[in-house]
């Protein structure tokens, strides 16, 4: 079964997502295991690792020769592969920019810089933007990339197939080898197909299901990909650090899910993002009034978000991650007293909402955000506040260290949903969910009627969900993970099982599971940020003799 992998334009097709060669062989007993040469498969993804576009995202021009080339080298693959001639025989000029492989900045293999070279890096930047010069910026976050040309052949009918196989291999061996990763050839019988009887294909097919496996073949794949995050992150980070240095702002991403990688962000998009930004500002500084414009918005956080631009009730500038070209025109509507005058009224309704839950003695009081500052939530505050001095909740404790409910619901916590929904509650949070066209006393009966069921459930879920988090913990001490998560739509006891099992193969799987990142989940996958994915009832491969 093929999977596509699609990232920035680019499209890998292949039947796994291969990685280097396996550190030990197909049996995971290493003491009689028989050398194999990488596939060519798991070259490929290492090349593509080093050709990736994220890799240029601040350097368009060889981002453009690689994603031509890249383009080039796909279809001639294919052509190879499908033994489909593309007319006739062509030869094609590919060049390639790539990150030089090089060794670790010092001998315990750390692969982040120096403090002192953090520093330095830290200082050019900042003296380029004091400066005000977007070249000089560059400069400082410049990269070094090495170039590689290789001519390839386009696939003939005309032509012997092996001979042209065994030239297409030569070249690409040529191709790894000028950057680093080999000389000693590959096996590409899983990509044009293998001489093996059909016994030992069936045998090799059955192994790709097992958890060494897929491990063996992804996870320093997945370590390079950590790698490229880390030091597109560090990027980002810089960017940031300088948008605040001159202009003080500070930057928050709250994109919606379509935007994000599997619930997470990924580098380029908050590189990209910071960036566009930083671009408007300088171009904004030169034109005329431009310097009070931005003397406006100093100071403000900007928030990306998939709502329309605008300020919203917090003071805040929300900025649409994707309608770029109105960014400025927001800018322009930004009142210096007004985004005061906001910042004011939201600090006084969460210090409101902070007394009116520790005078009805539950954990929080809170609206969703759309509401939250709305004329309609703060007269419902004022409601509340008005019904408890009269009485409508019950009596009002004498201690100051008491409330209402604090003997029985002290972990309560009350949401005012702006939409006019049924009453509702939230089991797995401790939330009792109730509209904004509550009153006092409605708000009273409910918290009486369902506070106690929603508190007593939500107590009996988090001890379950803290027992499952002790254990996730343990094995993430013990693998050495980055981070382990898992897919929200597995019950706790499969995640459980998963855990228990991955456990018990400690010994075998430590040196795949050190220093990465591990989502649990129904199949296995590699994510572009490097996640590994394994099935939460994964198998191991049974040992021979």
């Amino acid at each position: 079964m093929h999977r596509a992998l699609l990232t920035n334009g680019f499209i890998y097709r292949f039947s796994r997502l291969q990685g280097f060669a396996p550190l030990v062989g197909r049996s995971w007993s290493t003491s009689e295991a028989p050398e194999k040469k990488p596939s060519l498969k798991s070259l490929l993804m290492r090349f593509y690792l080093m050709v990736h576009p994220d890799v240029f995202t601040s350097h368009p021009k060889e981002k453009d020769v690689n994603t031509r080339s890249f383009q080039l080298l796909q279809a001639v693959l294919d052509e190879f592969k499908e033994q489909r001639p593309s007319g006739s025989p062509t030869i094609h000029q590919l060049e390639f920019y790539y990150r030089p492989r090089t060794k670790p900045p010092n001998q315990e293999g750390d692969r982040k810089p120096s403090l002192s070279t953090e520093r330095q890096q830290m200082s050019r930047v900042v003296e380029a933007v004091t400066g005000g010069s977007t070249a000089a910026t560059d400069e400082a976050l410049r990269v070094e990339f090495s170039k590689v040309a290789v001519r390839l052949k386009s696939f003939s009918s005309r032509e012997d197939v092996n001979v042209q196989r065994r030239e297409f291999e030569r070249t690409l061996a040529g191709l790894f080898a000028t950057c680093g990763l080999g000389e000693g050839g590959f096996d590409s019988s899983k990509v044009f197909g293998s001489t093996d009887g059909p016994a030992t294909a069936a045998a090799d097919e059955a192994d790709d299901d097992d958890l060494l496996s897929f491990l063996q073949e992804n996870a320093i794949i997945a370590r390079e990909r950590i790698t490229i995050g880390e030091t597109g992150g560090r990027g980002a980070d810089l960017v940031a650090t300088c948008l605040y240095i001159q202009h003080r702002l500070r930057t928050v991403f709250e994109l919606p899910a379509q935007a994000l990688q599997d619930g997470v962000l990924h580098f380029s998009t908050r590189l990209q993002l910071l960036q566009t930004l930083q671009t408007l500002l300088e171009e904004t500084a030169m034109t005329d009034g431009g310097r009070g414009l931005l003397d406006n918005i100093n100071g403000m956080t900007v928030a990306f978000t998939g709502s329309p631009s605008r300020v919203d009730g917090s003071g805040r500038l929300c900025l649409q991650y994707k309608d770029h070209a109105n960014w400025r025109a927001v800018m322009k509507t930004v009142d210096p007293m007004s985004v005061i005058t906001l910042k004011s009224v939201h600090k006084h309704r969460q210090d409101h909402e902070a007394e009116l839950a520790k005078k009805l003695g539950i954990s929080l009081i809170y609206a969703d955000y759309d509401g939250q500052n709305s004329p309609e939530y703060l007269g419902l505050l004022q409601q509340i506040d008005s019904a408890i001095g009269r009485g409508v909740f019950g009596p009002v404790p004498t201690t100051l260290d008491k409330g209402i409910f604090s003997d029985t619901l002290p972990d309560l916590k009350l949401r005012i949903a702006r939409a006019p929904k049924p009453i509702e509650s939230d089991e797995e949070h401790g939330v009792l969910v109730v509209p904004f066209q509550v009153t006092p006393e409605q708000l009273r009966q409910t918290i009486i009627e369902q506070g106690a069921n929603v508190v007593s459930r939500h107590r009996l879920i988090k001890a379950e969900n803290d027992k499952l988090a002790k254990l996730v913990l343990d094995v993430k001490r013990r693998f050495r993970i980055l981070r382990l998560n898992w897919d929200k739509r597995l019950s706790n006891m499969r995640v459980s099982a998963c855990c228990a099992k991955l456990l018990s193969f400690q010994d075998d799987l430590v040196p795949f599971l050190s220093s990465v990142n591990v989502m649990i989940g129904h199949e296995y996958g590699l994510e572009d940020d490097g996640t590994l994915i394994i099935k939460w009832d994964f198998d191991m491969p049974r040992k021979r003799s």
